[in-house]
């Protein structure tokens, strides 16, 4: 089944890879916060890379809020994606 992260609306879908500091520390942060996501681990399934490569992202950890994609672990843009306050 395909499909397509730039469709979904409300959602929070994050792309991880195995080894990775920052995808760890992001985890951590969303959990700390109890926000629902979905992880794509781009390592164990590399069907997710492909897709997150098709999303025009190259890196993990990327952040998708609905349409908008968040590189790397930047929680002052998180807080107000996800309105944090």
């Amino acid at each position: 089944m395909e499909v397509n992260i730039l469709e979904q609306h409300d959602t929070v879908v994050v792309y991880t890879s195995n080894n990775c500091q920052t995808s760890r520390e992001l985890l951590q942060w969303l959990d700390e916060n109890k926000v629902d996501y979905q992880e794509k681990n781009t390592t164990e399934y590399p069907d997710y890379l492909i897709e997150l490569q098709d999303a025009g992202h190259f890196g993990t950890p990327t952040t998708f809020v609905g349409h908008h994609a968040i590189l790397g672990f930047q929680p002052a843009h998180l807080k107000q994606e996800l309105n944090l306050f």
